[in-house]
């Protein structure tokens, strides 16, 4: 991971204090990073585990088909997270909108075929 560095972070520091800042940033920033990266496995792991009830009750159960403009248009937005996910180079991002895209894709196919 490649760390940068803002001339803002170096106010007031002289000499050796310029290492010892850089390193308490780098650590700061690679703290930081864990734990945005737990928050998005969190919410990856929510998000798209909240559709497979629903996927489980119209496949197995045979249960009532959420409307396709429901489907349709969280399928929409996830393509454009999608999208975002892959240009930034978001690849935790990247596996859930796919994931997500699958899940309401088939409950899409389901919702048009009745």
């Amino acid at each position: 991971m490649k760390i940068q560095y803002d001339d803002r972070d170096f106010r007031g520091t002289v000499g050796s204090d310029v290492k010892r800042t850089m390193t308490i940033r780098g650590i700061e920033q690679a703290k930081r990073m864990r734990v945005n990266n737990i928050l998005v496995w969190c919410g990856l792991f929510l998000v798209n585990f909240a559709t497979f009830p629903s996927l489980y009750n119209v496949i197995v159960l045979g249960g009532v088909v959420p409307p396709a403009t429901l489907t349709g248009g969280v399928m929409l937005g996830l393509f454009f997270y999608l999208a975002y996910s892959v240009r930034m180079k978001l690849w935790a991002y990247a596996v859930g909108e796919t994931i997500g895209i699958m899940s309401n894709g088939t409950l899409l196919i389901l919702a048009l075929s009745i």
